[in-house]
Formats: structure tokens, sequence, C-alpha cells
């Protein structure tokens, strides 16, 4: 089995590592996101067999029919609150491009028998998880970056990513690379 999701990779640039810096500084444990790793999730698939994502590796080759694109890296925040954060992230802003190749993976997850995924999609780049109970400091830096404009992201791969979990972290590796029409 492999533990596997669907995204599209995030190249760390100077405003969000800016940011991720001085969440590093306060006194808060939390763990980064390493930079290799920055990506939107467009559908999580849990364990799958090898079977599985090489069907799923052919079905999305549909979406080498898909453009280009580009979207917005702007405001920051945190899961299930600010005043309680657990995971903290930065917003999308996007024409609805993202959006539609959601929808494209979706409907290939569904049409390949793994259903439709139930949760809204909420596109987010997340940038850390707190690791502590006691959260100190945290909350002035990220409202200091609530409307801070990171940067853009220009999008011309879909992955079926592998993610195997390790004491350090998740460790990801291409599974397969599908490349969008320029």
């Amino acid at each position: 089995m492999i533990r596997a999701f669907i995204a599209v990779e995030v190249d760390a640039f100077s405003g969000i590592t800016d940011f991720m810096d001085e969440l590093k500084q306060s006194p808060t444990h939390l763990k980064t996101v390493e930079p290799e790793n920055m990506h939107i999730t467009l559908r999580f698939l849990g364990d799958i067999s090898e079977d599985k994502a090489k069907e799923l590796s052919n079905s999305l080759r549909a979406l080498e029919s898909e453009s280009i694109f580009s979207f917005g890296v702007s405001s920051a925040g945190a899961f299930p609150s600010v005043k309680n954060p657990k995971v903290i992230w930065a917003g999308i802003e996007e024409g609805g491009e993202l959006s539609a190749i959601r929808k494209k993976v979706e409907d290939i997850c569904d049409a390949s028998g793994m259903g439709r995924d139930r949760r809204e999609f909420s596109p987010h780049l997340t940038l850390a998880r707190v690791k502590d109970r006691k959260i100190r400091g945290i909350r002035p830096i990220i409202e200091r970056y609530r409307d801070a404009y990171f940067g853009t992201v220009r999008v011309s791969e879909v992955k079926l990513k592998k993610s195997v979990l390790t004491p350090n972290g998740p460790v990801y590796s291409d599974i397969a690379s599908i490349e969008l029409k320029g």
C-alpha cells in the first residue's frame, strides 16, 4: 500500500520564508514545512494499492490538456483559529483555475471508483504545525501577516505523490507528474 495524494507543488519564496522564519523565533514549539515539501493538496487519497496508483497515473494524463496557470499567495491564518492554532497557513487567491483542476481531479478519482471527497475544497498552503499546548508569541506574528501578499505561484504540473511518514516528518516522492500545456 502507498499513502498518496494529488497536489500542485509550491516553490518556497522570500515572503513565505520570512513569515516562517518569524514563526520559528516564537517561543512556541512548532514544526515548519520543509521548503521542498510545500504543496497544495488537491486530493488526499490515503492508502492505495500500487495498481490503483498506476491506474490513477494514467487517468490523470487527462489533465495534460489543461493550461498552465498562476495564483497569488496572500494572507495568513490558522486552523482551527488564531487563538488556538494547530496549523498555520497562507491563503490562496485564484481566478478559479485551481478549483477547476481540483474538480477534474475529483471527476477522475470518482471515475476510478474512489468516490468524491466529501470535504469542501479550501485551498491553502500549510506552513507549520503547532506542537505545543502553550501557545506563546504566535498570534501577533500571524496577525502581522494577516493581510500580507506573499507572491505569485506558477503551476505547470499536477503530481501524484507518495508520502512516507517518519519521526522527522513526511518524505514525499513523485509517483507521476502531469505537465500542463504551455
